[in-house]
């Protein structure tokens, strides 16, 4: 809070990381114990200790002075979370609303503070919070989606009354006396000066900083932190990685000579082509990779469109967009002969990934109801049909969430990720009719891959890729847990998958990144110079 002390994440090997504390005016940081694969570490207002999520979805405590971190709560969004001089930390969307909530800082049940008008301009989620001097005032992001935008705006821990700002922008950095400081999702850091008695913009905002690096799956998360008394920590460079062949022994090869900023490769039912997602011009979108002919095209060119999905006859690629209000699931011709048409929609909810069945008849679908209490803020699975328009009945969730589901190469069978039991883990479960259910990782698990002949289940644990050896369907159990290799490979996350396996189950296709330059940047007192550029008082 003082501006003299950093903490962040920082890679240890084998694709690994942990938290590390530094000060800035040190040349050495300080590995905290305990903090393996936790991410946005925020400080407590005294200083004297962190919060921060968990690797395996939770929001733990730890005090700098020495200890083991404690478990708070369960987390496993990860938009944001602030620490109040009073004693409670709020927590952005997802964890168990779809608004702000906030618990004791020893730990507790989360209790919502903000629910947001879900029935406005695409309102999904409260995300970002910031708590200002006066240690009661908010400053948080109205998650959008579609064209919408997001807009900052301001609550109270009195009221809970949301006040949106009418500045639109992914991330609030902070606000310092009357000068407020947001980040876009171009990744351009802006200043403007901002009146709260009338709720209105003094002047015209400026462009304080930019190309700070954004975390595309993240709601807006950037590489970016303004301390309270005005000094800014930020991230320079690019994160890019390159296809790579993996053996199950960890032996690699080049699957694609260009790195790029993609996400999420796919693997067509033919083993040739490799649908991705690539943020090339600030905007994701979908290419395709001709591994025969070793050229790449982009198939999509409007909205922001990710997570592709080979339809089973390989003749087309389905991903989500949100070119129009609300997410959709759309599908183009693999040859490039024709143009986006719509598959299923689910109204005023998001949809987070769609694995379609090999026959395109049903399709496993993770989803937010974009109703207040449907599903406290947490992800369902839901099983659905081509034409749908709106969500069904949950096929699983409820007060747990439900995410990353993939289809059996049958279609029978669903493994998906939840975070039922505490932590986030592995199952199975019978498609589209639930039945029997087993659980497949036994110490933390996410981002769940079949192998083609559907005796075999990849998916994380840690930083380690392991495969379970199944029986057949329908009575699948788990007969073996071997772990295969760790690395520096890009982007393991709970939503999703960022690696394939081949056609003959033999090698992964992976996502190393490259080694370029990623440089930490602390500008002291930086906000000195914002407000003189901005003029003014």
């Amino acid at each position: 809070p003082d501006g003299r002390s950093l903490v962040y994440a920082g890679a240890v090997g084998n694709g690994s990381y942990q938290l590390f504390l530094r000060r800035v005016d040190g040349l050495e940081a300080r590995a905290l114990p305990g903090t393996a694969g936790a991410s946005q570490p925020i400080f407590s207002p005294d200083g004297k200790s962190i919060a921060f999520q968990s690797g395996d979805g939770r929001l733990e405590r730890l005090g700098l002075d020495g200890g083991a971190p404690v478990a708070l709560a369960p987390y496993t969004a990860g938009d944001g979370a602030a620490w109040s001089p009073g004693g409670e930390i709020l927590l952005g969307a997802g964890s168990s609303s779809l608004g702000l909530t906030r618990i004791p800082e020893n730990g507790g049940t989360p209790v919502p503070l903000t629910h947001p008008d879900t029935t406005q301009a695409g309102q999904a989620w409260h995300n970002w919070p910031l708590i200002l001097d006066d240690g009661k005032t908010v400053l948080f992001a109205i998650w959008k989606w579609g064209s919408n935008g997001s807009e900052l705006a301001m609550t109270s821990l009195d009221d809970g009354v949301v006040h949106p700002l009418g500045v639109h922008a992914m991330r609030p950095l902070g606000m310092i006396g009357d000068v407020l400081v947001y980040l876009t999702a171009d990744g351009t850091v802006m200043a403007t000066r901002y009146d709260l008695r009338h709720w209105r913009e003094v002047g015209s905002p400026i462009v304080a900083l930019d190309s700070i690096p954004m975390c595309a799956q993240c709601n807006g998360d950037g590489a970016a932190n303004l301390s309270a008394g005005g000094s800014l920590a930020y991230m320079r460079g690019a994160v890019r990685s390159r296809m790579v062949w993996v053996s199950r022994g960890g032996v690699e090869q080049p699957a694609m000579a260009d790195s790029a900023a993609m996400l999420t490769p796919r693997l067509s039912p033919d083993g040739n082509r490799i649908a991705m997602e690539i943020d090339a011009t600030g905007r994701r979108d979908i290419w395709i990779y001709d591994i025969v002919n070793r050229t790449l095209n982009r198939l999509t060119n409007s909205g922001e469109n990710t997570d592709p999905e080979w339809s089973g006859n390989g003749r087309f690629v389905e991903y989500l967009s949100t070119r129009d209000s609300g997410t959709q699931l759309l599908r183009q011709p693999a040859d490039f002969s024709g143009g986006a048409e719509t598959v299923l929609a689910a109204g005023r909810a998001m949809l987070w990934l769609a694995d379609p069945s090999p026959t395109d008849s049903a399709y496993a679908v993770s989803g937010l109801p974009m109703r207040t209490g449907t599903s406290g803020g947490r992800a369902q699975l839901f099983a659905m049909k081509p034409g749908a328009q709106e969500l069904p009945a949950p096929y699983a969730g409820g007060p747990f969430g439900v995410y990353a589901p993939r289809l059996s190469p049958s279609g029978k069978s669903v493994a998906y990720v939840s975070d039922e039991s505490g932590r986030l883990e592995v199952y199975v479960q019978s498609f589209p009719v639930p039945g029997a259910r087993i659980q497949v990782s036994n110490a933390g698990g996410i981002a769940p891959v079949w192998s083609p002949d559907g005796r075999h289940l990849f998916y994380v644990a840690g930083s380690t890729l392991t495969v379970a050896g199944l029986s057949p369907e329908p009575a699948i159990a788990v007969v073996s847990r071997d772990t295969l290799f760790s690395g520096p490979y890009f982007g393991w996350y709970f939503n999703g998958a960022n690696y394939d396996v081949s056609r003959d189950g033999t090698k992964l296709l992976m996502l190393r990144p490259v080694q370029e330059r990623l440089d930490l940047v602390v500008a002291l007192d930086w906000i000195a110079a914002v407000k003189a550029r901005l003029g003014g008082k």
